[in-house]
C-alpha cells in the first residue's frame, strides 16, 4: 500500500482501511515515512524487519550546481563534495559481461533471472506484468536492462529519470559471486550516465552484498530507512533479511519537484 489517509476527527478509520486492505495479501510492506506514522506502525501489527540504506553516487556536479538548493550557501559545498566523490569513484571491470536494453515486448527474456529466496535473504516477487507496467510509468521514464554473460541472461537492472536524479530502481544477479554484481552495478552507472541530465545515481540496498558492492562502485551511504512488515495472518513475518529495491514502493518514480538530491 502506498499511501493512506483519514480524517482526524474520524479516529480509526485508517486503520481499519490500511486491515482492509491488508486482507488482499500475505503482508503490508512499510519503508519509511513520517515520524507520526512511524510511531503508530508498531501499534498496528507492523513489526521492525531490518532497515534499508540509500546510497549516491555523482554523476555530474555541473547539474547540482543548477539545481534549486535550500539553503542556498550549501550549493558550493555540495558542488565541492560532488566533485570529490566523483574524482574518488572508480571506474571498475565488467569483465566478460554485457548489457543490452530490454523493451516490453522482450521482458520475458529476464524471467530467469527474476530474484530468487536464499536460506538468509527473503524476497520480493517479480513478474513480467510488473516490469511492463513500470515502463509505461508515465511520471519517472524508466529503462530495464538485461546481464548477458556466455549468451545466457542471469541478471537485470532497472532505472528511473527522476529531474536531478537517476536511480536503481531494482537490480538482481542470479549470483553471490562480489565481481558479478559489481559488473551489474559499473554497467548502471555507465547507463545512467550516458543519459545525461543527472546529477546523481542513488540506489538502495537492505542487504550486505549489495551494500558492499554499491561502496565499492563509489556509491556513498546517505539516508536509513527503517522496514515494516504487517502479516495478514497466514504467514508469519520471516526472520531472515528482507531484501527491498525502490520498486517495492512508490521511491522510483516519486518527485516533489524540489531539490531532493541525496549527494
Amino acid at each position: 500500500m502506498i499511501d493512506w489517509a483519514a480524517q482526524r476527527s474520524e479516529v480509526g478509520i485508517g486503520v481499519a482501511l490500511m486491515k482492509h486492505i491488508g486482507r488482499l495479501g500475505d503482508f503490508l510492506l512499510g519503508i519509511g515515512g513520517s515520524a507520526h506514522t512511524l510511531k503508530i506502525m508498531p501499534r498496528i501489527g507492523y513489526q521492525a524487519c531490518g532497515t534499508v540504506t540509500g546510497y549516491s553516487r555523482p554523476l555530474s556536479p555541473v547539474v547540482l550546481l543548477k539545481r534549486p538548493s535550500h539553503p542556498r550557501w550549501k550549493r558550493v559545498p555540495r558542488f565541492a563534495r560532488s566533485v570529490l566523490w566523483s574524482v574518488m569513484a572508480p571506474r571498475g571491470e565488467t569483465g566478460d559481461w554485457k548489457t543490452r536494453r530490454i523493451g516490453a515486448s522482450e521482458i520475458r527474456e529476464i524471467a530467469a533471472a527474476f530474484p530468487a529466496e536464499r536460506a538468509d535473504t527473503v524476497v520480493f516477487e517479480r513478474t513480467e506484468a510488473l516490469f511492463r507496467h513500470l515502463l509505461a510509468c508515465p511520471m519517472a521514464p524508466m529503462e530495464l536492462y538485461a546481464m548477458d554473460k556466455g549468451g545466457s541472461v542471469s541478471g537485470y537492472f532497472l532505472i528511473s529519470h527522476a529531474p536531478g536524479q537517476a536511480r536503481l530502481a531494482d537490480c538482481w544477479m542470479n549470483s553471490a559471486d562480489p565481481r558479478d554484481w559489481h559488473a551489474l552495478v559499473q554497467f548502471a552507472v555507465r547507463q545512467a550516465a550516458l543519459r545525461g541530465g543527472a546529477a546523481e545515481f542513488v540506489a538502495w540496498s537492505s542487504d550486505p552484498l549489495l551494500s558492499t558492492v554499491l561502496e565499492s562502485c563509489g556509491f556513498h551511504a546517505r539516508l536509513t530507512l527503517p522496514i515494516y512488515l504487517r502479516s495478514s495472518g497466514t504467514l508469519a513475518v520471516p526472520s531472515q533479511t528482507v531484501r527491498v529495491q525502490m520498486v517495492d514502493n512508490d521511491a522510483c518514480y516519486l518527485s516533489l519537484r524540489h531539490d531532493e538530491l541525496w549527494a
